[in-house]
């Protein structure tokens, strides 16, 4: 906790733009809504509990439910990750049972506008993680189905009048735009993050590369001063006041490339080459 505070005051929190950093952003968006919706529970759920037709059994879903969730976070948080199909499967399935048992403990009345009918309002978010968890577009889209279904069997029967029955209808609906805009942002965001993962590798492939010009440029440039001092200490017809500083200068290059060998880092430069008449600058290769 303390290197989270200190990372948050050092303005260092945000998740990393990486395909990992999305992969927690998502699966914290998915814990948050259902996290969300079991406190708006929680604080309705006294009335709730007094409006059910069978408090026995609005209780024993809803310890179902708690669990079910529980255990699915519990394992989006160990992999920092909401993937894996057999948890998005778990989740639409628990989420199903739910809406089709709901009649069950709900009176008609309070089928809809009401936190007796939990259901809908819980496992919206289900909706919204099938478009996380499932890779494949059609999963997502079965995952959909069956709870739109789900909810239009569990309600629809119970439905209480022609405005209720419209309402139900609407409501199925908002399972589709859930998971529609859900798998649209999350598509986008892995899109980016996978976009920003190549573009460090290349960078980091350009400066390797940069790094290895450059060291082999600093070897052609030692090759070089060495090969250009030789060639003058090796003529014959080379002028006795020139020996000197060509030995002193052959000592020197001979240090850098001790230097070199020895990977000791800011080697000093060679003193100039001396000057022979004739040769502006040294013999080149």
């Amino acid at each position: 906790m303390k290197a989270l505070t200190a990372a948050w005051r050092a303005g260092r929190a945000g998740l990393p733009t990486t395909p990992a950093g999305v992969e927690i952003c998502a699966a914290a968006v998915f814990l948050g809504v259902r996290a969300v919706g079991l406190a708006q529970l929680a604080l309705a759920l006294p009335t709730a509990f007094r409006h059910a037709t069978s408090p026995v059994l609005f209780t024993a879903v809803l310890v179902c439910y708690v669990a079910e969730s529980a255990a699915v976070a519990a394992a989006v948080v160990r992999a920092r990750a909401y993937r894996g199909p057999r948890w998005g499967v778990l989740d639409t399935a628990v989420a199903a049972a739910v809406l089709v048992t709901q009649p069950f403990f709900t009176a008609p009345e309070d089928s809809t506008g009401s936190w007796t009918a939990w259901g809908f309002a819980l496992t919206l978010g289900s909706a919204a993680g099938a478009a996380i968890v499932f890779a494949r577009r059609r999963w997502t889209v079965a995952a959909v189905a069956v709870l739109a279904g789900s909810y239009l069997v569990g309600s629809l029967p119970s439905a209480a009048g022609g405005p209720v029955r419209t309402t139900v209808v609407s409501n199925a609906f908002a399972y589709i735009g859930f998971a529609l805009l859900t798998r649209l942002l999350v598509g986008y965001l892995r899109r980016l993050g996978a976009d920003a993962e190549a573009a460090r590798e290349a960078a980091a492939l350009a400066a390797a590369e940069a790094a290895r010009l450059r060291e082999v440029e600093r070897q052609r440039m030692l090759l070089h001063d060495n090969i250009g001092v030789l060639h003058l200490l090796a003529r014959p017809e080379l002028p006795a006041e020139l020996v000197g500083p060509l030995r002193a200068q052959a000592v020197a290059l001979a240090n850098r490339v001790r230097a070199f060998l020895d990977d000791v880092p800011g080697s000093p430069p060679a003193p100039a080459r001396a000057a022979v008449p004739g040769q502006g600058g040294g013999t080149r290769t």
